[in-house]
Order: C-alpha cells, then sequence, then structure tokens
C-alpha cells in the first residue's frame, strides 16, 4: 500500500493509523508536502509533516516550505493549517519563505478556530526570529490581539510568544 492510500484509508481520528503510515513508509517532509496538496490528504500529511519534524527528520527545501505556507491559506481543514503553525518552530525560515509566512498569520488570525488564532499569534515570534526587523510589527500585533481576544488559551499563547520575543530582545544585548 502507498502512503496516499494509507491516508486515504485514515478515520480522521487514530494517532495509531497514522504512527504506523509513517514507520511503514518512512516519508520525508518534501514527500509530505506533496501529498498535503490533495484536499483529501491535507489533515494526515500535515500531521505526518509536523510529527516528522518533531522526530528530526530534515525539513524541506525553502522554496518547499514557501510552497507549504501558501498552500496552507487554501487548506479546506483549520486542522491542517494548525499543523503547519505549529510546525514553525521546527522548520529554518530562510528570507524567501517571508513572505509566505506573513501571509499564512495574516489569514490564520481571521480563522473562526481558536487553536488556529492562538498557534498564529504564537507565528510571529517565529517570523521575528527569522527577521529581527519584523519584531517590532510582531509586538504590535501580539499587544493589539490583548483587545482583541477573549479566550484564556489564546491569551496564553499571545503570553508565551511575547515573552519569546523579549528573550530575543535580551539575547541581543548580551
Amino acid at each position: 500500500m502507498e502512503l496516499a492510500e494509507a491516508l486515504a484509508t485514515w478515520d480522521g481520528k487514530s494517532t495509531a493509523h497514522l504512527y504506523q503510515a509513517y514507520h511503514t513508509h518512512a516519508p520525508t517532509t518534501e514527500d509530505l508536502a506533496r501529498l498535503m496538496a490533495t484536499p483529501a490528504h491535507e489533515v494526515a500529511a500535515t500531521w505526518l509533516f509536523k510529527h516528522a519534524l518533531e522526530e528530526g527528520s530534515p525539513p524541506p527545501t525553502p522554496e518547499t516550505i514557501a510552497r507549504v505556507l501558501k498552500a496552507a491559506q487554501s487548506f479546506e481543514s483549520w486542522e491542517a493549517i494548525l499543523h503547519i503553525l505549529q510546525s514553525l518552530p521546527l522548520l529554518p525560515l530562510p528570507k524567501s519563505t517571508l513572505p509566505s509566512l506573513e501571509a499564512l498569520l495574516h489569514y490564520a488570525l481571521e480563522s473562526d478556530a481558536k487553536f488556529v488564532r492562538a498557534w498564529a499569534y504564537s507565528g510571529w515570534s517565529d517570523l521575528a526570529k527569522a527577521d529581527p526587523t519584523r519584531k517590532e510589527d510582531a509586538a504590535k500585533i501580539l499587544k493589539a490581539a490583548h483587545k482583541k481576544e477573549t479566550a484564556p488559551s489564546i491569551l496564553a499563547r499571545i503570553r508565551k510568544a511575547e515573552k519569546a520575543l523579549e528573550h530575543r530582545t535580551h539575547d541581543k544585548c548580551r
């Protein structure tokens, strides 16, 4: 059975099925980036993409990262967008990927899904880490979010992103 077939038989719930597919097929992050372009596979492929990065798999090329970040704005499932946002701290973000990342973050901030918005706010810290010239913009977005957001889970993620920004400023002063 090919990986695409294994993903097609996933029930949308069982992580055991996804772990088995991952260990059976040993997909690269490049393979998974291709699979997530298919709406029927986007949730499973993005989950596996995040898992592969967590397991230490080599990240995809900068071109593929930019393509994934752009494609995430067209995903049908909020879970797939969430998986990509949760992958950001694990991805190298060279300058060529930053326009796609910024567009995704703005897009994700408009989501109805609280988890997506929470992780989008966190993504502003990742953007500022990749490009310190964007730190001030990221700080403004996070500050404004305190007035807009009321969910404790989102506010906690915002505070964590603000601490990460502050920490990076202190690192530069040493």
